[in-house]
């Protein structure tokens, strides 16, 4: 499935700084709102290692700071549970770096794409962890050329 990142932007034209407070405290609260990624099944936007020269990635969160992520014989593992998975995926081929126990920091997602076996993903070097820093916001809404695919994305 592809993605197409979508910029929302408001603009004020004013001479007095009373508004551009009010445009910089209401930037601040939208880049919180945005950038808000707290549960695992979250499905987010980032740049890989903040690098902004880049493809914007979109894939799912599937590990939280401070949670330990084990791919083993094809399946996930977070905190030594087995993942629960919100959409159908196949079994790994290939766990990479979740090979061995992965234990996130403080402000680090480990993210897979829902093609399991065709995604460039924390599983792989070049992407790792996801820093928060690095994360643009949440995706929300998917647009698609069939209607059936069109909508929020739960």
């Amino acid at each position: 499935m592809n993605y197409r990142v979508i910029y929302m932007v408001e603009e004020y034209t004013t001479d007095g700084n009373l508004v551009t407070r009010q445009y910089a405290r209401n930037k601040k609260t939208a880049d919180r709102i945005a950038r808000t990624c707290d549960k695992a099944n979250d499905i987010i936007v980032f740049l890989p290692n903040g690098n902004e020269k880049s493809h914007y990635y979109v894939k799912r969160v599937v590990a939280v700071p401070g949670d330990t992520v084990l791919i083993k014989d094809g399946a996930l593992y977070v905190n030594d549970k087995l993942f629960d998975e919100e959409v159908e995926v196949a079994s790994m081929e290939d766990a990479g770096l979740a090979a061995e126990e992965i234990t996130l920091g403080a402000d680090e997602f480990f993210v897979l794409g829902d093609n399991r076996n065709n995604s460039e993903d924390s599983r792989y070097a070049n992407i790792g962890n996801i820093k928060k820093e690095h994360i643009i916001g949440k995706a929300w809404f998917r647009m698609a050329k069939q209607d059936s695919e069109l909508g929020l994305i739960e």
